[in-house]
């Protein structure tokens, strides 16, 4: 999580929104973000990094801010370097706050709080490149093996949870690009959740979800 000394939320923000941004609409969200919100999101994106430099707090009013970005959202942020490879990603798999927020704070977690790299600096920032991931809510894969999972996943189109225990990862619909066959998706998901190649507990949970992608 990122320190709220570099998100500030104005007093006129600080109560829960009212029922109609409520999560339960984050699914409309995730399909129907306007060009304009976009737009909006990736600004605020740049602007939190910006201000963690200069050590300026960004100040979003809720109550300004337009309505499909005021619902509780879930998003990833991931942060590309001039060579258009991975320099930082960080999200939330469930909503809990507003989508402006939401994506402000993981601006600044993936740049300066993805343990698999060194925080970004401001020549980096310059030249680096922002993406942004809205979530819809999760749906349970009722699946009891590896073979069943396969047969459920949607190449190109679906996000994939696999949980055990305090082992999880995930991987967004865009690693699709990368990894196309789904045995190897899958391999590769284990890994990252820290299972064996042939490990699949009983316990196994899986999940799929869908999201809208778009970038500077």
């Amino acid at each position: 999580m990122v320190p709220m000394s570099y998100i500030k939320l104005s007093n006129n923000a600080t109560d829960k929104p009212p029922s109609k941004f409520s999560s339960k609409l984050s699914h409309k969200l995730s399909h129907k973000l306007s060009k304009e919100g976009q737009a909006q999101l990736l600004q605020i994106a740049r602007r939190a990094i910006a201000g963690h430099f200069d050590s300026v707090p960004l100040n979003i009013d809720i109550a300004q801010v337009p309505e499909e970005l005021a619902r509780d959202g879930a998003s990833f942020v991931t942060l590309l370097d001039s060579k258009k490879e991975l320099r930082g990603c960080i999200g939330t798999l469930e909503a809990h706050q507003s989508t402006i927020v939401d994506v402000a704070e993981h601006a600044v977690a993936a740049a300066f709080r993805d343990y698999r790299f060194p925080g970004l600096t401001k020549d980096e920032f310059q030249h680096c490149s922002i993406s942004i991931s809205l979530l819809t809510p999760r749906e349970p894969i009722p699946v009891t093996c590896e073979e069943e999972l396969l047969n459920e996943m949607q190449p190109d189109i679906g996000g994939i949870i696999i949980k055990d225990g305090n082992r999880q990862a995930t991987f967004l619909p865009k690693v699709w690009e990368q990894i196309s066959e789904k045995e190897e998706f899958l391999r590769h998901l284990k890994s990252k959740a820290g299972f064996l190649k042939d490990e699949w507990p009983a316990t196994m949970q899986c999940w799929r979800y869908r999201c809208i992608e778009f970038s500077e």
